[in-house]
């Protein structure tokens, strides 16, 4: 089977505390998304096409850095704060997705090893990244029955 995946990945640090996504990670997820809007569609499914098993899909990878505000000492987040914080940070990048018809089909948080910290001169440990957010928007290129998609979509 032949695998084409077209794809922009776009990287941004998040505060590690709830709230709305700043304007640089909004405007990165949606840089991301239009530059996917923006590809011939048709040269890419007739590129292929000349596979028998041919699958196309376009998608926008983001990864959301957790990043720990100062340089003062922080004790390592709970797991559920993460996943709190990640749903969260989803849940706001969803409708620029969905608004572009291509909704995000997969998500995770990886909370880093307790052992990647950083410890002061008096042992004091910090983590300053705690864990990292990741989101994939895609759609497929090329349907199940091998034939393209067109620009007109269905709302």
């Amino acid at each position: 089977m032949k695998l084409t995946v077209l794809a922009e990945e776009q990287q941004v640090c998040v505060s590690t505390a709830t709230g709305p996504l700043r304007a640089v990670t909004s405007r990165k997820w949606s840089n991301g998304i239009e530059a996917l809007g923006a590809i011939d569609e048709a040269s890419v499914v007739r590129a292929i096409s000349t596979e028998e098993d041919g699958h196309g899909y376009l998608a926008s990878i983001l990864a959301l850095v957790h990043e720990q505000p100062g340089r003062t000492p922080r004790r390592r987040p709970a797991l559920e704060e993460r996943w709190l914080r990640h749903a969260d940070l989803i849940d706001q990048l969803v409708p620029v997705a969905e608004s572009n018809h291509l909704p995000i089909v997969w998500h995770a948080l990886w909370r880093l090893p307790s052992g990647m910290s950083w410890a002061d001169a008096d042992d004091r440990r910090w983590m300053r990244y705690p864990a990292v957010s990741f989101a994939i928007a895609a759609r497929p290129i090329i349907d199940e029955a091998g034939i393209g998609r067109t620009k007109e979509r269905e709302p």
